[in-house]
C-alpha cells in the first residue's frame, strides 16, 4: 500500500498507515455491519453482511495478534496511539 508522508515522517507513517486504513474502513462500514436483517431486506444482502462481519472480526483478531503477519504494531508511532485508544486498548 502506498504511503504518503511529509519529508522526514515516512518511517512513522509507514508504521501506522495500514492500521489507519483498517480503522477508517471499519468505522465506515460499522453502521451497516450492525444492522439487523429486516423483512424488506433480500437474503443476498443478509448473507453479504454476515460475510463482511466475519471478515471484519477476523481482520481485528489478526490486527491484535502480535504473532500474526497482519499485526498492526500499536503504540510504535504517534499515529497508532489515536487508533489504539479508540479501540479501547491500554
Amino acid at each position: 500500500m502506498p504511503v504518503e508522508a511529509a519529508a522526514g515522517f515516512r518511517e512513522e507513517r509507514t508504521v501506522g498507515t495500514h492500521l489507519e486504513a483498517l480503522a477508517r474502513l471499519l468505522a465506515g462500514i460499522a453502521p451497516w455491519l450492525e444492522l439487523q436483517a429486516s423483512s424488506e431486506e433480500s437474503p443476498q444482502e443478509s448473507a453479504l453482511r454476515a460475510r463482511y462481519r466475519s471478515w471484519s472480526q477476523q481482520a481485528i483478531a489478526s490486527a491484535l495478534d502480535p504473532k500474526s503477519p497482519d499485526y498492526m504494531r500499536f503504540g510504535e508511532s504517534g499515529q497508532t496511539l489515536v487508533t489504539r485508544h479508540s479501540w479501547g486498548l491500554p
